[in-house]
């Protein structure tokens, strides 16, 4: 996991900046070098932002895929395992941003309260359709010059009749045969901007949920992949936009209309002290997580991969999260994160490559216990010969994603393994129904698989020559110790 212990703007990371600027612009008296004059400059923009930005939560952006095991890793950080809820099937979904406190001393488990609902704002919404239309204008054919002309015109974030524009190049692009992705695209496009433009007087308000809505409004039954083929005008307009919103009040078909307006869900978790503790010792828990939607998978939305790029803007760190089965598989939120905040976006990224537990594949899983469990040493080359496929493919899928393909920047991931050894030290991470189900009585098969791979980092340690050898060892010994928790 991120060591995001020491990503708060100390007072001693404030002060230590300051001492350096001071030393620099001695150095500067009587010296004319301008790479010294551009550092100074570099680090009092950097010194204001720090100080700016000081008291404010540190934010982290939990992404991956459909059955990555995203929501189980979020649960495993913050002790909220089988608090929210997991999708079995591939769906289009809602932000949900997670603001931690400490509880007090008498709690035991962790509990999630205050639910908010945020609905999107007009900056943001024209950001998501501006998006969704320049996806729009990749895939449409130059043989349809009208098209192209109200694409244009729903392109232009100053007219006033943006969102009408945008509704009516969505209808003018179903009625023609396009490509599926195009006929996908015109969908979101409508869905959003139709009922956007009856919520507009209520952009970017902040309204109080029950948490039963709350877990309506994370994900959408319907699977996009077939409702994109459905009547655009079986989307009905919302009877209770004006006026008062209230969310208890709406109806079934209403709340599946509302849901693309939603900017993101907002809730409270207190955390029990050991719990808390894991995070850091400070009294005061000063992080926001952001679990993004699942991404990737057939039935996933358009528009969720825009809302989640739009909310990039605003986090400090991201904890990609990787199927250990399919690797090199985080590419799509990769290119947003360079697109945001340019080369410099690695540097945030921190890569878990989870249900690591469920490796190696069976073709590899007897060779790979005879080589932990025999007396001899095992080399690196054997390592690589068996595991050419699954581990080494991850962990140059995994290098790419981060600053300087640094592997201090990579964890090999189990969550079920990091729950287990936190209940043996008496810490809680999830409600007494999901630790019964998952780890009780769960399968044992992960706990031996988990306990070969540290055998094997036992083995590699004792021979690595390089450091890429000892940062493999030292992977494989930390996955083996806590599950990489």
């Amino acid at each position: 996991m991120p060591n995001v212990k020491d990503t708060g703007n100390s007072d001693e990371e404030i002060a230590g900046f300051s001492a350096d600027i001071a030393n620099w612009k001695q150095s500067l008296s009587g010296s004319s070098s301008p790479l010294l004059a551009n550092k100074v400059r570099d680090h009092e923009r950097r010194l204001k932002r720090l100080q700016a930005e000081r008291g404010q939560p540190v934010r982290i952006a939990v992404l991956g895929r459909f059955a990555s095991g995203k929501t189980t890793v979020l649960g495993a950080l913050t002790g909220t395992c089988g608090l929210l809820p997991i999708a079995e099937n591939p769906t289009t979904g809602n932000l949900v941003e997670i603001s931690l406190h400490r509880g007090d001393s008498s709690l035991q488990e962790a509990r999630l309260r205050n639910w908010r609902v945020q609905i999107v704002d007009r900056v943001t919404a024209e950001l998501i359709l501006s998006r969704l239309l320049s996806i729009a204008a990749g895939l449409l054919e130059l043989e349809w010059p009208a098209g192209r002309e109200l694409l244009r015109r729903a392109q232009n974030p100053k007219s006033p009749s943006l969102w009408t524009d945008a509704v009516n190049w969505a209808i003018a692009a179903r009625a023609k045969e396009h490509t599926p992705k195009l006929r996908a695209v015109a969908f979101e496009v409508y869905r959003f901007a139709r009922i956007f433009e009856q919520l507009l007087h209520h952009s970017g308000c902040v309204l109080p949920v029950s948490e039963a809505h709350a877990h309506r409004l994370m994900t959408l039954e319907d699977n996009p992949g077939e409702i994109y083929d459905g009547d655009l005008h079986a989307i009905p307009r919302l009877a209770s936009s004006t006026g008062e919103l209230s969310f208890e009040r709406f109806t079934d078909n209403e709340l599946r209309a509302v849901f693309p307006a939603i900017r993101k869900i907002l809730v409270d978790a207190d955390l029990p002290n050991e719990v808390a503790n894991r995070i850091t010792t400070n009294r005061q828990l000063n992080f926001q997580l952001v679990d993004a939607p699942g991404s990737g998978a057939d039935g996933s939305s358009i528009r969720d991969e825009a809302i989640a790029a739009v909310e990039l803007r605003n986090v400090d760190i991201v904890l990609a999260v990787t199927n250990s089965r399919l690797p090199g598989d985080n590419q799509d939120w990769n290119s947003d994160i360079t697109r945001t905040w340019g080369l410099e976006g690695k540097s945030r990224v921190h890569t878990a490559i989870n249900r690591f537990d469920e490796l190696p594949i069976s073709a590899e899983l007897p060779i790979l216990e005879r080589l932990a469990s025999q007396s001899e040493p095992v080399s690196f080359a054997e390592l690589r010969n068996v595991c050419a496929k699954t581990l080494f493919v991850l962990l140059e899928a995994a290098r790419r994603q981060v600053l300087d393909r640094d592997y201090t920047r990579i964890t090999l991931l189990s969550s079920l393994a990091v729950i287990d050894k936190c209940q043996a030290e008496n810490v809680r991470l999830g409600t007494a129904a999901f630790l019964r189900t998952n780890i009780d009585c769960s399968n044992r098969d992960w706990r031996v698989r988990q306990r070969m791979w540290q055998a094997l980092g036992q083995k590699l340690q004792g021979i690595a020559t390089t450091d890429e050898e000892r940062a493999i060892s030292r992977l494989l010994l930390d996955f083996g110790d806590d599950g990489g928790g």
